[in-house]
């Protein structure tokens, strides 16, 4: 059999390495060196690796030659068994690469192996390939796709299996073998060019080369390989034999094209000025006597004249010369910058695209989520300016940025909630709900305009409970809630009824507390003004409740403060989206957060000590966010429902999340 190789447009190793190649491809071809490797026959390899890196530009190099040496090694094997163990042995080299951290050819890479031995009176082929390669097998006047053939399995992390499946068959002597990467496949078959090649009865290179004998314009579009083998062939001593090489020549520099409309203008505004001026050429009879003499001082005062006359004309021919010769300039500069524009979404897609390999590995390998996030981000920042400039490539900046934020959204755990959960809603109620909270089962709703409290139960059911106090915020407090009323007073709600109400005593002048918390009896105010935390040791008794300032001396005030909450630490939300920690009145640590998309102006928090998440409500995202006390993200729910949330509660498993978004109440679990 003889092998003919075709690569349309290979890239150089200087474009790699400096990371303006997208792709990179080659086809091997192997043959036995000795009397023990014949019978294992010949070995042809044919891969593509897109999105490339460069440090990935040995990437199929070293693959191939893997896959070569452990397949002869295998000389006692029929060739079957041997292209399986080198199958094995180039999963291990893989796995390897993903441990290492480099994951960007996952998703990335096409590859197919062909290892064809003659075995006493038939042509064996086995074969086995990963990603999108075509490869066809012509017989007579019949084309088939062999590659459909191979399933590929649904990808495991680890142990990592790319190469999973091996199809055996027996040839015929008149078989020809194609195989084509996924763009050249497309570009042959729209062309009808799969049909001409099966009607070849012999393949030559001269015959192949005028089959794909394409227009300049068709080469320049073209990236990637094709490999033909023809059984019927003889086959030739031809070591070192390269690929043949397909390739639009690069374009010259040419001033004289780039200012040629220049010039055509100039041209047209002279022949323009000649029809005026309609200026007489000396004729052949003038020049052939040479006795009549021509008066040069009249005819140049007649083009004095002329001028005089019509200089306004002049003028006007000169000004829009000088105008389009700007427009022209000035068009070409923008033309430069959209090319600009251009290379940059190249470069930004590129990124995004290494970032797919990543995702696949997200759900079991940390530092691949870590390095997909990263990698995105930096991505986001560089397209975000690119969207403010009008350019042809806008649509294609705004398609890539909604690409990028879909991935994030997935290493994120953002759900986008078209029709959320409703609960309740209290259109029909005559109630206006401000706040609320969970309580065995229970909804309380209260707001600082109503002496009502509206119970709602988990399963629907609702009830008034009245009351001669208006409520500005609650908590849970042993077995009930502390409802708090602007500025000292508290009543303890238990058993479905409001008991005791008794006044704090003031901790200092001008104090005023805007949210509460408890923790072991113990009860915390938070005074945004002051940025003061005021602890009232349990148990709570009328007229014995000392108050204490609980940041300890020397320690920081709080800024700006929005909302905190207690279990055993106590965690702040200052502004600028920051969570300061707490821990006996001393500063411990500020939050990392990493949240897409980023806050923009979290309002409140909530934490307990019955489960280990912090839950952040941001009602200008339309959100509600969900990490854990070291701050990974766990989940976020967003709708454009969530449109006026006003508050939250959470259940005592911490499962499930109420919203109270205007009059209505939304419900969401995970």
């Amino acid at each position: 059999m003889k092998i003919f190789e075709f690569h349309f447009n290979p890239p150089n190793e200087q474009d790699i390495l400096a990371g303006k190649a997208k792709l990179i491809f080659d086809t091997f071809c192997f043959e036995p060196s000795n009397i023990y490797e014949k019978r294992l026959g010949n070995l042809y390899i044919a891969g593509e690796l897109k999105n490339v890196l460069p440090q990935n530009l040995k990437f199929l190099d070293k693959l191939a030659e893997i896959i070569k040496k452990e397949y002869y090694s295998q000389f006692r094997q029929s060739p079957e068994d041997a292209l399986r163990e080198s199958l094995k042995k180039a999963n291990e080299h893989l796995e390897k690469i993903v441990k290492s951290g480099d994951v960007s050819w996952l998703g990335n890479l096409n590859f197919v192996i062909l290892a064809v031995s003659f075995q006493k009176t038939f042509w064996q082929l086995n074969l086995a390939k990963t990603g999108n390669i075509k490869i066809l097998l012509v017989r007579g006047n019949k084309i088939t796709d062999i590659s459909k053939n191979i399933k590929i399995q649904d990808l495991e992390p680890y142990p990592l299996k790319i190469f999973v499946n091996l199809v055996s068959g027996k040839l015929s002597p008149i078989d020809k073998i194609l195989v084509f990467s996924s763009e050249i496949y497309e570009f042959f078959k729209s062309r009808g060019l799969i049909k001409e090649l099966g009607k070849i009865d012999s393949f030559d290179e001269k015959t192949l080369k005028e089959v794909l004998k394409f227009g300049e314009k068709e080469v320049s579009q073209l990236s990637g390989l094709c490999l033909f083998s023809d059984l019927s062939l003889p086959q030739k001593e031809e070591k070192g034999k390269k690929p043949i090489i397909l390739k639009k020549e690069k374009e010259k520099f040419s001033w004289r094209e780039v200012f040629s409309p220049v010039f055509k203008f100039f041209k047209t505004i002279v022949v323009f000025l000649k029809k005026i001026i309609k200026f007489k050429k000396p004729s052949l009879d003038i020049i052939s006597k040479p006795k009549r003499k021509i008066n040069f001082l009249k005819v140049l005062s007649q083009k004095t004249r002329f001028l005089i006359t019509h200089k306004n004309t002049i003028l006007i021919l000169i000004f829009i010369a000088v105008l389009l010769l700007g427009t022209f300039i000035f068009q070409k500069e923008k033309d430069t910058q959209f090319k600009k524009i251009a290379a940059k979404l190249d470069v930004i897609e590129q990124k995004v695209k290494t970032t797919e390999g990543l995702m696949v590995l997200q759900e079991t390998n940390q530092e691949a989520k870590k390095k997909a996030r990263d990698i995105l981000k930096e991505a986001l920042n560089e397209i975000s300016p690119l969207l403010k400039t009008e350019s042809p490539s806008k649509n294609r900046a705004n398609s890539l940025k909604n690409d990028i934020d879909n991935r994030l959204s997935i290493l994120y755990n953002l759900e986008k909630i078209t029709e959320p959960d409703l609960f309740f809603d209290f259109e029909q109620q005559n109630f206006v709900p401000q706040k609320f909270i969970y309580f065995k089962g229970n909804l309380y709703f209260f707001s600082p305009f109503s002496d009502k409290i509206f119970k709602v139960s988990t399963n629907g059911k609702s009830e008034i409970i009245e009351n001669n106090q208006k409520f500005n915020l609650a908590t849970n407090y042993e077995e009930g809630i502390l409802f708090f009323s602007k500025p000292n007073k508290i009543t303890l709600f238990e058993n479905n009824s409001l008991k005791e109400t008794f006044e704090l005593k003031e901790p200092y002048n001008e104090y005023n507390f805007n949210d509460f918390c408890s923790y072991k009896g113990n009860i915390y105010f938070l005074d945004s003004q002051k940025g003061e935390i005021i602890q009232y040791p349990g148990p709570l008794k009328s007229g014995f409740n000392q108050p204490k300032l609980w940041l300890v001396q020397n320690t920081e005030k709080l800024k700006e403060p929005f909302s905190f909450s207690a279990d055993g630490k106590i965690w702040v939300l200052e502004k600028g989206n920051k969570i300061k920690i707490y821990f006996a009145g001393k500063f411990e640590k500020i939050l990392e957060l990493d949240i897409f998309p980023f806050p923009k102006n979290i309002s409140q928090i909530f934490t307990s000590s019955t489960f280990p998440y912090l839950y952040l409500l941001e009602p200008s995202q339309s959100r509600i966010i969900i990490i854990d006390k070291n701050g990974k993200i766990i989940k976020q729910f967003k709708s454009d429902k969530f449109d006026n949330l006003k508050d939250f509660a959470v259940s005592g498993n911490g499962k499930t999340i109420w919203l109270l978004n205007g009059l209505k109440v939304y419900q969401v679990k995970f």
